[in-house]
């Protein structure tokens, strides 16, 4: 599979009736208001949780439709000075005869610890145990 775009947004919607993708809200930079003595005490290892609901949208091109496929992938959530903060893997199963393939993934909380260019980074596996960076999408975190 290969991936076509990401966009990291706070809310889509699938239309039932034609099977059409809606974005909303597309992130690009986000303002948290914070407290400077919690500020001063973040770190990678007790990094500050913000409420924030928001989505990695993605599209997928199935190279060969002719079988079964399966797309094992993962995004990491990355710092400013590029500190994994988070990860997530997870892998799907596309059947024979389907040429693209969309998936949300959802987080609850973001999780910061300076302010700057954080990176949601979605990686594929290419060989056993070996993941490829696809995309890189940057969000401007601001306190």
């Amino acid at each position: 599979m290969k991936l076509i775009w990401a966009i990291l947004c706070r809310d889509s919607s699938i239309d039932i009736d034609n099977n059409l993708v809606s974005i909303f809200n597309c992130l690009e930079k986000v303002e948290f208001f914070v407290d400077k003595t919690k500020l001063n005490s973040a770190s990678q290892t007790n990094p500050l949780a913000f409420p924030a609901d928001y989505q990695i949208v993605s599209s997928w091109e199935i190279i060969d439709a002719s079988k079964d496929n399966k797309l094992d992938f993962k995004i990491e959530i990355v710092d400013p000075e590029n500190k994994i903060l988070k990860s997530f893997e997870n892998t799907f199963s596309v059947k024979q005869g389907s040429s693209m393939f969309r998936h949300r993934a959802k987080f609850q909380g973001l999780l910061c610890t300076v302010p700057g260019k954080y990176r949601f980074n979605v990686c594929q596996k290419k060989e056993a145990d070996k993941y490829e960076l696809v995309s890189s999408i940057p969000l401007e975190v601001m306190f």
